[in-house]
């Protein structure tokens, strides 16, 4: 087995169990930014859209929304069940973004939440995305912002840096603020044969009602975060938890914690 398929089990696995966590600690927040996503792949009534790495399938299920058919493929089964659950219009089912199964030219739009930075080859995903494009569609996708600007990873990955230690990925993955640059995303696409590339941020507010709320949704709630605390030591997992915590209260305005999570939002357009 290759290293690059070890990455996608763990990648599977870790999605497969940890599915009802992220949609209850991070859905609230990853919502924020499915209609500005949507708005960049230019989803309309009539189009046939595809979700891809589709989580609880809140993209399909807005799209359904604005008068399109949708379809969402996950790698976990455990996503797919959990969307199936929550969103009966749209159809769901297990695959690879890396190796989709469907003929070219097939859908008018694509979209991906927060999921380029867990694809074990993301090359191999943009260029299966432009395949089953129709010419002239567009692919769009989010990525967390990097650190400072994301108060949210900031806080934890400073909690780390200061009292635990961010040892080598047992399966590495892509850098994980890679496609957060609109250079490198640029890059991607036109390596890829899209054009017209477009970027934005997108502002994503974390509302939480007490100090440990972050901690919890990164350890809990996620899989390659959750991975890197799980090779702390008891000791330094307590002074992390205990320093995001100090810095999240320090952000409580009038009895309410807002933490600024923005999206990197990213979009390209196949050819006509």
């Amino acid at each position: 087995m290759t290293s690059l398929d070890q990455f996608r089990n763990f990648e599977r696995d870790g999605w497969n169990s940890a599915a009802r966590q992220w949609h209850e600690l991070w859905g609230p927040l990853s919502r924020q930014s499915t209609e500005p996503l949507l708005d960049a792949a230019g989803v309309k009534s009539g189009h046939h859209v595809l979700d891809l790495a589709a989580g609880p399938g809140y993209a399909a299920a807005a799209a359904i929304t604005r008068g399109a058919t949708s379809i969402g493929v996950d790698i976990a089964a455990a996503q797919v069940e959990l969307a199936r659950a929550l969103h009966p219009g749209p159809t769901f089912q297990e695959g690879s973004a890396e190796a989709l199964d469907f003929p070219d030219c097939t859908f008018d739009a694509i979209v991906m939440a927060f999921g380029m930075n867990h694809m074990a080859e993301p090359e191999k995903c943009l260029a299966e995305c432009h395949r089953v494009l129709k010419p002239g569609g567009r692919f769009a996708f989010t990525v967390w912002t990097a650190p400072p600007e994301n108060q949210a990873f900031d806080i934890i990955i400073s909690a780390i840096n200061a009292h635990g230690s961010i040892p080598a990925e047992k399966y590495p993955g892509p850098p994980y603020f890679f496609y957060a640059d609109p250079q490198n995303a640029e890059s991607a696409f036109s390596a890829s044969g899209y054009m017209n590339f477009s970027s934005e941020i997108v502002p994503q507010m974390w509302h939480h009602q007490i100090t440990s709320d972050l901690y919890d949704s990164f350890e809990r709630g996620a899989v390659r975060a959750t991975a890197l605390l799980s090779c702390q030591s008891p000791d330094a997992l307590n002074r992390i938890k205990s320093a995001s915590s100090e810095a999240v209260e320090k952000l409580r305005k009038n009895g309410e914690i807002c933490i600024s999570a923005p999206a990197a939002l990213m979009s390209a357009q196949k050819p006509a």
